[in-house]
C-alpha cells in the first residue's frame, strides 16, 4: 500500500484584531506561532488532538490564514473540522482517511479534488449525496481496501459534469461499472485502476477490460499498476491508444525463477509496446529486455 505524505499548502497573512474581531491579547500570544507558519510552504495535520498543533492554531485562527489550497487529514473528521474548512475560501483539494457521518453534510462545495478511504459503513447513502453535489470537482480519488462500489459511482459520476481525473485504488470494479465510467466520461483526461491488495488478482483488471479502456479515446494518463491478471494481449489494446501520453504498469523488479514463471506480463511485450509507440512514456521503463524500477 502506498503512503501519502500530509501536508496542507498555505499562505498566511497577519492582519489586525479589529479587522477580524480577535481580542488583542489573543492575538499577541499566538503571533510569534502565526508569524511561524508565514514563512513556511507546509503544515502538517497529523496531530489533531495536541492544543499546540499547527493544525488546531490554523482551525482556532483560520481567519488568519489567506490561503489554503490542501488539506490533507490523517485523523477522523468531525463537523466542526469540515465546517472550518468551509471558511477557507482558497481550499480546492482535500484527502480524507475517515469521516464521521454527520461531516459529509459540511463538505466544502468549491472543492476540485476529493480523495477518501472507503470502509464498511462509510460513505453512507447522505454522504454520497454531498460528494454528488460537488460540480467544480475535477479529480476524484478513492482507496476501496478491497470493498466495492459499484452501486455508487456510476450514479455519483453521472452529477460530476467538471470531473477529468478518476483515480480508484484496490477497489473492485464489475465490467458494467467500468463501462458507465468510460460512456459517461467522453471528456476523462486521467484513469487510474490500481490494485495493490495482496491477493492482486482477486478483482483486478483482465484484458478485456483494457479493451473497454482502449476505445476511450481522450484518456492521456492511465494507471494499472498491480493487476496481475492482465497478460501481454494488453499490449495490443494499449497501443492503438493515440491519445495516451502516460502509462504507469506494474514494475516486476524480482527475477527469480518462481517470480519469472508466474509473470503474464512479459518484458518482450513491454518493449513492442514501447517500439510501437515511442512517443508514450512508460513507467517503468523496460531496460535491457528488462523492467526497470521507477
Amino acid at each position: 500500500m502506498r503512503s501519502y505524505r500530509v501536508l496542507i499548502w498555505t499562505t498566511v497573512v497577519i492582519v489586525s484584531s479589529a479587522a477580524i474581531g480577535f481580542p488583542a491579547a489573543v492575538l499577541h500570544r499566538h503571533h510569534a506561532a502565526v508569524a511561524a507558519l508565514e514563512h513556511r510552504d507546509s503544515i502538517t495535520l497529523s496531530a489533531l488532538a495536541r492544543p499546540e498543533s499547527e493544525y488546531r492554531l490554523v482551525r482556532e485562527y483560520d481567519s488568519l490564514v489567506s490561503t489554503v489550497e490542501r488539506a490533507d487529514f490523517q485523523e477522523t473528521v468531525q463537523p466542526a473540522d469540515m465546517r472550518h474548512l468551509q471558511n477557507l475560501r482558497g481550499l480546492t483539494a482535500v484527502s480524507f482517511q475517515n469521516v464521521s457521518d454527520s461531516a459529509w453534510a459540511f463538505l466544502p462545495r468549491q472543492l476540485e479534488s476529493l480523495q477518501f478511504t472507503l470502509h464498511s459503513d462509510q460513505p453512507n447513502a447522505a454522504a454520497w449525496e454531498q460528494i454528488a453535489r460537488l460540480k467544480h470537482l475535477e479529480e476524484l480519488s478513492i482507496e476501496g481496501g478491497g470493498l466495492s462500489a459499484d452501486q455508487q459511482l456510476p450514479q455519483v459520476l453521472s452529477s460530476l459534469p467538471s470531473l477529468k481525473a478518476v483515480r480508484l485504488q484496490n477497489l473492485p470494479l464489475s465490467p458494467a461499472t467500468l463501462q458507465a465510467i468510460l460512456t459517461q466520461k467522453p471528456h476523462l483526461e486521467t484513469l487510474e485502476i490500481s490494485n495493490w491488495e495482496e491477493d492482486g488478482t482477486a478483482g483486478g483488471l483482465t484484458d478485456a477490460e483494457i479493451e473497454l479502456i482502449s476505445h476511450h479515446h481522450g484518456i492521456k494518463e492511465l494507471n494499472v499498476e498491480g493487476n496481475k491478471r492482465l497478460t501481454d494481449a494488453s499490449f495490443d489494446y494499449l497501443a492503438k491508444m493515440t491519445s495516451l501520453k502516460l502509462l504507469n504498469i506494474t514494475p516486476l523488479a524480482d527475477d527469480s525463477p518462481a517470480t519469472l514463471a508466474q509473470r503474464k506480463l512479459k518484458p518482450e511485450g513491454l518493449e513492442k509496446l514501447r517500439i510501437l509507440r515511442p512517443d508514450l512514456e512508460i513507467n517503468p521503463v523496460p531496460v535491457f529486455g528488462c523492467f526497470g524500477g521507477f
